[in-house]
């Protein structure tokens, strides 16, 4: 069965970043799109779901390509740099495979 799990509108058609889904080991994949990110941690049952929009105060949707890139390694540790306005950079941090973000 298939399950949508990050859904972006656009006025122009994009391809699927395929960069942007990762496979950490058998049973952690993730994948992160524009304000989202998505992780599984058992193998795809179920999937915890990370939004800009709801979870980092001061920003307003929609960026495209607020997400620059992450990094996540076997231990759950990881980081998500993000693309703010006038080039700025935020790095947020993990210690769960993002299943939460911190400063």
């Amino acid at each position: 069965m298939w399950e949508s799990l990050i859904v972006i509108r656009k006025d122009s058609k994009i391809e699927i970043p395929h960069d942007q889904v990762k496979l950490v080991n058998d049973q952690v994949v993730f994948a992160f799109l524009g304000w989202m990110y998505v992780v599984t941690t058992d193998g795809g049952k179920t999937w915890s779901k990370w939004d800009a929009e709801n979870s980092l105060s001061g920003w307003q949707c929609c960026d495209s390509q607020l997400i620059k890139n992450v990094d996540i390694e076997p231990n759950g540790s990881g980081k998500m740099v993000l693309r703010l306005i006038k080039q700025q950079e935020k790095i947020l941090y993990t210690k769960d495979y993002g299943k939460s973000w911190d400063n």
